[in-house]
Parts: C-alpha cells; structure tokens; sequence
C-alpha cells in the first residue's frame, strides 16, 4: 500500500453543514408516465416564484438537497389545507414553500355549471310549454264536446218537448172520454174495460211525465226548490197513499220515522223520490194472504256517520237483485229480467238517481235473491232555525193539507157474497169512485176486513159456513173492525130476521130484491152519517181539555177512550209514537191508521199530536210555564210545541197564562 490513511476516533469533528433546496420531481396519482408533463428539468430548480397548476388529481412533491451523501439528511414537510402540523422526516434548516394551485377539471368549471343551468331551464320550458300545449287542446276538446253534447240535449229536450205533447194531446181526450163513458157506461158490461183503459192511460201519462222530468234534468232545467217544512210529513204523506195498494197486494207497509224537525228541503223531489222508491218496492214484493209481503220506510235524520242531513231507507222482502246488476241498476232503461208480474220500464230508478244527485245525495243499494232489497238514500239538507213568534212560516203541503183540492178517496167496499152473478151485478153497479173487494163467505170475509179495513161491508145473509149474522156479530164484537158500517142483504125478509140482524150490530137491511138506485141511497146515507160521525169526535178531541176540578165529558167511542187512557200513561214520553200506541191496543200500525182515519178523520200522528195540545191547555190554565207545559205533554223543543199549538187552537200557549 502506497498511501495509507488513518486517524483516531477522538480526533473526528462533527460537521455540521445546512445545505439549500430545490424541487426536482412531482408526481401526479404517483404515477411517472402522469408526471412527465408537469416533470420540471433538474438544470433549472423551482424558486418559490413559481407555481403549479394542476387538476383535483392528488401529486406527490420531491424534494432534494445539494450534498453528496444523503443518509443522514432530514426534512420537515407541510401540505398546507391537508396537513394541520409538520411532518419530520431527516430535516433541514431551510425550507422551501410552492404554491399549488388546484384547477377543476372542465365538467365542473364555472362555464359548464352555466351551460348546465341554462340547459335545464330550457328543458323546464319546453317541457311546460308542451304541457301546456296538451292541457289547452284537452280543454278545447273538452269544450267542444261539451258543446256538442248541450246540442244534442237542446235537440233532445225540444224532441221530448215535442213528441209529449203530441202525445198529451190524444192521450188527454183518451183520458177525459174514458172517465166520460165510466159516468155513463160504467155499470154495463163495457165499465170495466172502460176502468182498464183509464187505468193504462194513467199509467202511461206517468211514464211520459218521467221522461220529461229526465229530459229536463239533463238540459239542467230543473232546479231545487228549497221550502221550510217537516220532512217526516212529506214521506208520510206518500206512504199513507201507498197503504191500500199495499193491503190490496197483501203486503204490510210500515214506516218510522226518527226527526220532526224543520228543515229547508225540496218536498216535491222527496215525495216523487218515496214514491218510486215504494212503487219498485210494491211491484218487486210478491205475497199472498197466506205469505204477505214486508215494506219498510225509514226516515232519519241524519246518516250514521253523522253528515248533516237526511237518511232514507225502504226495505222489501221481494225477489232481490242479483249483485252483478247493482253497477246498471239507476242507468237509464236498464231492466232486470225477474218473474216480476209486470215489470219496470227502467225510468223511475234512473229519475231517482237523478233528483239524488241534483241534491247533491247518495243512493246504494243492498240486496240477496230472495230475500229482499234495501235502497239507502241520503240527502244533504239544512235544519230551520227554532221557530219564533212574529217569523214567517213557509208551511209543506202534503196529501191531508190539500184534500179540498185533490180528487177524494175512493170508498172502499167489502162484499161478502157467495153467488158469483150477484157479485158481477153488485161490482158493476157501483160508480167509478168506489173500490170493491170480494169475498166469497164469511171466513174469508173476516180475514179481508182485518187486513183491509174497508169504509164499508155488504154481506149476505144466507152463506155457506159462516152465515151473514154470524159474519156481522164477529165484525161488531172485534174492536179492530167493530166501527165499519154492515149493510146485510138477504132473501129473509121477516121482521123478525130484521130485527135479529139489527140487533146483531148491522147498521142496515136491505131485502132482496132491490134497485140498485136503492142500495147506492143506502151506501151512501151510512157512509155520510159515519163522515159525520169522525167530524164531530174530530171536533171534541181538537176543543179544549177540561179544566182542573172538573168533570170530563163522556168519550165519543170507546175505542179512543181506550186511546186516551193510554196517552195519558206516556204523556211525557217523547219517544212513545205511533208504532208505540200501535202495540199498546194490539193493532198493526196500518190497521190503527185506517180506524183513527174512519173515526177521526185523522191520521195516526195527528190524533196523538192534537192530544197532547189539548192536554197543554189544562196545564197553561193552570199556571204551568209554556216551556214546562211543552215537555210534561211530550214535546222536546218548546218553540216546536207553540207553533203547532197556534195552528191548532189560533192563539199562542202564553195567552192561556193566567194573569
């Protein structure tokens, strides 16, 4: 060895040396092939003058030092708005700063977010513009067949307009000569054919009334005409005109009613929707006296989801419809094939739809095959404010309010006659304003004068069975029909047979033969003395009741004392009604009806109203305060109670006050 170096260790001097920096590589996503555009040469180091620009691409910054070892070379490094402190690797004194400036890329850079606005703007245009475009061509076509659809009403209207009175015309001298020739011809062989023609023209009248209320309803020609009255009235009303249809076809009619409140209604659409309603119920009900038929009205004031308003239901025991009707049931001229005996046209359900939703209503149905059908009906309407003194009432009327004006009932007659020639002769014998029933004994007459409770009876006397004076003992000793007037007929002439048959009840005597001029002075006279008769027990029970301490005057007929006695048990009861008094003295509500009706003149309601009006007037007398007098005679709303007392008795309760 030549040359030959060596020193002690102790003779070694740590060097310490602070050497400058420069940058001499960056690196994008690490990456060398991504750098190569950002690479900056090593013969020219980055001065903290410059600057970087890149993307959101991370990159990775290398620094070195100007030495010739770098073991023991350390670092400090900070990426500011990434790192919140100094890293320390091998450091330096020095430091060095470069400022990065990062760039978004061109998706995101503030000309693109402006092209992206203005792009979903003008898609958000386009888009309502060609919307619009849609909506206003629908509407215009909307409008157009809506025009073209008030032409083809317009043209509808004036059709049924014109061809209904070219119908009304003929069918009104059809209709005036058949009444004619039934004044004249009807008792010969022609009256009851004459009877069937007037008939059938009636009805055919009916149903060119109903196409003419639908044709109206679509021109939107009909209109509610709202009066202040009492709902229940109206209903009953048209239920009381259904009662001898229903008895004629066996079928027991029944209505209740849960409100006698006042309300604004429209009474002619609620009567016209009862009737077609009960007229389906009629015809779609068969029953025989073995297996009579059901109908039930019911009248509510308000829906069970309580909606203000009123509830109407009628219930049937008929056929039933089957469920895959129910969708066309109310279409118009939509009919059912049933065994129905004579079948609907397919209008009065329809016109009954129709006036429902004119009110604004609902109508469903419920029904099983063979069982029966319920139709629900609900009517928004308005309950009045308590009637005051001094305030108008607008009062409904009903059948019993205009009866000077209407035409009057027919008489209905029960003839008891087993020889069929003598029952032709008798039936063709009555004017057109009677109705006569048959029986051919006195079996089957007893059980016709319960179900029917006719105005009058003709039997005869000599009968296979149940003779004429056993037939009349029966009908006087039943308190259901003992009121009837009985006029017997009978080959038996004696005085004796006379006077056995008078002394049995009958009301007359009539010996065979005889004129019919005869029999018709004789029907007559009875039925006059029994008008009479519920005029004047009318006239006693509408006068004033009594006063304390006083004897009260003898009944008019036992009948209605027994009425009596059992109002005055319930008097205060507000629920006790119709149906109630009805199986008090153990009659059918029809059957209770007809008697107060024959011996009052007065329906069932009425009879218990006036009662207990007249009852009040004790009370008043007496110094008992108006309100109080109200509820002890079983009115809940006293306002209520002064003004059917004014109606009855002309004066208001608080006159009767003592001073």
């Amino acid at each position: 060895m030549r040359n030959l170096t060596h020193w002690h260790p102790s003779y070694l001097v740590g060097l310490s040396r602070h050497c400058g920096l420069y940058l001499t590589l960056v690196l994008l996503m690490a990456s060398p092939a991504l750098a190569q555009s950002v690479r900056i040469p090593v013969t020219q180091p980055i001065t903290p003058a410059h600057s970087l620009l890149q993307s959101v691409v991370p990159a990775i910054v290398q620094a070195k030092k100007g030495v010739i070892r770098t073991a023991r070379t350390r670092y400090r490094y900070q990426l500011v708005g990434l790192n919140q402190g100094w890293g320390i690797t091998e450091w330096s004194l020095h430091h060095y700063s470069l400022f990065i400036t990062v760039q978004p890329p061109w998706w995101r850079s503030w000309w693109a977010w402006l092209g992206y606005a203005l792009l979903a703007a003008g898609s958000g245009w386009a888009v309502n513009r060609y919307r619009s475009r849609r909506q206003q061509d629908k509407q215009r076509m909307q409008q157009q067949e809506a025009e073209q659809l008030r032409q083809i009403d317009e043209l509808k209207t004036r059709f049924f307009s014109n061809i209904t009175h070219d119908l009304l015309t003929p069918l009104t001298l059809i209709l005036g000569s058949s009444v004619g020739l039934i004044s004249e011809l009807g008792q010969s062989q022609y009256g009851e054919r004459l009877r069937f023609i007037e008939r059938n023209a009636q009805h055919l009248l009916t149903l060119i009334n109903q196409l003419m209320d639908l044709s109206r309803l679509d021109a939107n020609r009909t209109t509610l005409d709202l009066v202040r009255g009492q709902p229940d009235q109206v209903v009953g009303g048209v239920v009381d005109n259904f009662a001898d249809v229903a008895a004629e076809s066996y079928i027991s009619l029944t209505y209740q009613t849960e409100t006698t409140a006042t309300y604004w209604f429209d009474a002619d659409k609620l009567a016209r929707i009862t009737t077609n309603l009960l007229d389906n119920a009629i015809k779609f009900t068969p029953s025989t006296a073995t297996a009579p038929g059901q109908i039930t009205v019911l009248l509510r004031a308000n829906t069970p989801m309580q909606q203000p308003g009123l509830y109407l239901s009628v219930t049937d025991t008929g056929i039933g419809i089957d469920s895959a009707h129910f969708p066309h049931l109310l279409n118009r001229f939509y009919r059912v094939d049933t065994p129905a005996p004579s079948p609907g046209s397919g209008i009065g359900l329809a016109l009954v739809n129709e006036l429902i939703e004119l009110h604004g209503g609902t109508i469903d149905v419920d029904s099983q095959v063979g069982q029966g059908t319920t139709f629900h009906v609900f009517l928004p309407c308005q309950l009045d404010e308590p009637y005051a003194p001094g305030t108008t009432n607008t009062r409904v009327t009903t059948n019993s309010d205009a009866a000077v004006d209407s035409p009057p009932e027919p008489v209905r007659v029960l003839l008891v006659e087993d020889n069929e020639d003598m029952a032709q002769f008798i039936a063709l014998s009555f004017p057109d304003h009677y109705q006569l029933y048959r029986a051919s004994d006195g079996e089957a007459g007893l059980i016709q004068a319960n179900h029917l409770l006719p105005d009058l009876i003709i039997s005869d006397v000599m009968m296979p069975g149940m003779d004429g004076f056993t037939f009349c003992e029966r009908i006087k000793s039943d308190p259901v029909t003992d009121h009837i007037p009985v006029l017997l007929l009978t080959a038996k002439s004696t005085l004796a047979d006379r006077m056995h048959g008078l002394q049995l009840g009958a009301d007359d005597y009539l010996s065979k033969p005889f004129h019919v001029p005869e029999l018709l002075a004789r029907i007559n006279n009875l039925l006059t003395r029994q008008r009479r008769y519920s005029e004047r027990v009318q006239a006693v029970l509408a006068g004033p009741a009594p006063v304390p301490n006083e004897p009260a005057p003898p009944p008019v007929h036992p009948f209605i004392q027994r009425l009596h006695t059992v109002l005055d048990e319930h008097l205060d009861q507000t629920d006790f009604g119709v149906d109630e008094l009805a199986a008090a003295v153990h009659l059918s509500r029809m059957q209770l009806h007809r008697k107060l009706k024959a011996l009052t003149d007065s329906s069932t309601t009425e009879f218990i109203r006036s009662y207990r009006l007249t009852q009040s007037l004790a009370l008043l007398t007496s110094g008992v305060p108006v309100a109080q007098a109200a509820y002890a005679v079983g009115f809940t709303n006293p306002a209520y109670f002064s003004q059917r007392f004014r109606e009855q008795f002309g004066k208001v309760p608080s006159s009767y006050l003592p001073e």
